[in-house]
C-alpha cells in the first residue's frame, strides 16, 4: 500500500448513525440518493452483467448476498463489524482499528495491523512466497488454536502462557540460563536454579561401584560423544583409598575398568563419568552480533 500502515485517510472509522436518508459520503463526493431508483419484492438477474457507474448502491435494513461466486471490491470500509465465516485470503495490508474475529482460516499475503484485541479459535497464517508478512498486534492476542509462523517472532515485551510444542529458531534471552519451579515441600515458596555454564556441549552419567570394577557406559553414547574426551572422577567411601584409577576404557566394550593398588578389583567409590558430544563449538568470535558466529549457527540462545 502506497501510505503508511494504519493510516488509510480515506476511511472515517469513528461510529455513524445509519438512517435510510443518510448521504454517502468518501472523499470529496457526496451522494444524498435525492433520486434513487427503489424496487420492491424480489428481482432476479439471471446471466446478466450490471453496471453501475459512478453510482453507489444503498442496502437499508436487509444483506446483500452473493453465494456462490467471488466480490471484487477495490476498497471496503466495515464501519461495525465483519464476520467471516469459512476461510479469508488477503493480499494486501490488513488494518483493523477494532477487533478482529477468526473462527476459521485466514491468509494474510504482506501485512497485518489490529491496535485492538484478536481473537482466533483456528489459526492465521502470514505468508508472502516465504513468509514475510508482518503481524503488528498492539493490544492482546488471544489464539485457542495454532500460530504457524515460517520467520522470526520479536516479542519486547513478556511471552507467558502454558503450551507445548517445538520450537525451530533464536530465542533471545538473559545472560545466563536459569528456571523457575514450584519449592517441592515448602507451600507458597519457589525454587530459582541456573544451569552451569562450559566450553562444551557436555554430557555425563554417575552411580556407584560397590566391589565391583567395571562402569558400564550407556550405549546412546555411541554416536553421540567423542570418546577421546571421556573424564572419571571417582571418590572412595566406606574406607580410605588414595590409590583408585582408570586401568583402561575399552571402547569395544563400550565399558571403564577402575582399579586399586590396595583393594585391587574390590571397588568401593562413586563415580562421574563426563564427555563432550559430537560437533564443533566455537567459543570466542570476533563479531558485532549472534549473526556473525563461524560455526554451526543451530542449537543455541543468545542474549545481546
Amino acid at each position: 500500500m502506497g501510505s503508511e500502515l494504519g493510516t488509510n485517510s480515506a476511511f472515517e472509522c469513528g461510529e455513524k448513525e445509519d438512517t435510510p436518508d443518510k448521504p454517502y459520503v468518501h472523499n470529496d463526493r457526496v451522494n444524498y440518493f435525492e433520486d434513487p431508483t427503489v424496487f420492491t419484492g424480489f428481482i432476479d438477474v439471471l446471466n446478466c452483467d450490471t453496471d453501475f457507474t459512478y453510482s453507489d448502491v444503498r442496502i437499508v435494513d436487509g444483506n446483500l448476498l452473493v453465494r456462490p461466486g467471488i466480490s471484487t471490491v477495490q476498497e471496503l470500509q466495515v464501519e461495525k463489524e465483519l464476520f467471516v465465516c469459512k476461510r479469508a485470503d488477503f493480499q494486501d495490508d490488513v488494518i483493523m482499528e477494532a477487533k478482529l474475529e477468526v473462527e476459521d482460516e485466514q491468509y494474510n499475503h504482506n501485512n497485518i495491523r489490529c491496535d485492538q484485541i484478536v481473537y482466533a479459535s483456528a489459526f492465521i497464517t502470514q505468508t508472502t512466497t516465504g513468509g514475510t508478512g508482518n503481524g503488528k498486534f498492539v493490544g492482546n492476542l488471544d489464539i485457542d488454536g495454532n500460530i504457524i509462523n515460517v520467520t522470526d517472532v520479536n516479542i519486547n515485551g513478556t511471552a507467558t502462557g502454558d503450551f507445548s510444542g517445538t520450537f525451530n529458531g533464536t530465542i533471545n534471552q538473559q545472560s545466563w540460563k536459569s528456571f523457575d519451579i514450584k519449592h517441592p515441600n515448602k507451600k507458597g515458596w519457589r525454587l530459582r536454579h541456573v544451569c552451569i555454564e562450559g566450553p562444551e556441549a557436555a554430557v555425563y552419567i554417575r552411580g556407584k561401584l560397590d566391589g565391583e570394577s567395571i562402569i558400564k557406559l550407556p550405549d546412546y553414547w555411541k554416536g553421540l560423544v567423542d570418546y577421546d574426551s571421556i573424564t572419571v572422577n571417582l571418590t572412595a567411601y566406606d574406607r580410605p583409598d588414595p590409590t583408585l584409577y582408570v586401568k583402561a576404557r575399552r571402547d569395544e566394550y563400550n565399558d571403564i575398568i577402575i582399579s586399586s593398588t590396595a583393594f585391587l578389583r574390590n571397588i568401593k567409590a562413586y563415580y562421574t563419568v563426563t564427555a563432550s558430544r559430537l560437533g564443533s563449538l566455537v567459543v570466542e568470535y570476533e563479531g558485532e552480533s549472534v549473526d556473525d558466529y563461524p560455526g554451526d549457527p543451530t542449537n543455541f540462545t543468545y542474549q545481546g
